[in-house]
């Protein structure tokens, strides 16, 4: 899950791969926090302030799980539903709501976290 978009064109030349690509798989605030700790020394950054940012990555990625967990089991609901012959509307409104609910809580764990 994704909160910003790169810009259009840009790549990341490790790997040769779109920067969207790069950020949809790893996520722009894990990146983001793996850039802090690994220019660490140019950006002056004290001990104190490694372990913050070591604390809040571990915090993202565990909230950043759990909100994947939740878009995923609201997919598998909606396939349910909409499987089963005799599919009622309100039910799979519902549990597409949720869906959503879920999509958009990821987004804004990723912009908080950053």
């Amino acid at each position: 899950m994704t909160c910003i978009p790169p810009v259009e064109g840009s790549t990341h030349s490790d790997l040769g791969i779109s920067a969207w690509s790069w950020i949809h798989k790893e996520g722009f605030a894990n990146l983001t926090y793996r850039s802090l700790l690994h220019n660490q020394k140019d950006l002056l950054v004290s001990p104190e302030q490694v372990r913050m940012i070591d604390n809040q990555s571990v915090d993202y990625a565990r909230r950043r799980i759990r909100n994947d967990a939740a878009v995923s089991l609201a997919q598998v609901d909606v396939r349910a539903l909409l499987t089963n012959p005799p599919s009622v509307l309100p039910p799979i409104e519902t549990v597409l709501q949720q869906s959503a609910t879920a999509q958009i809580h990821a987004r804004v764990e990723c912009v908080n976290a950053i």
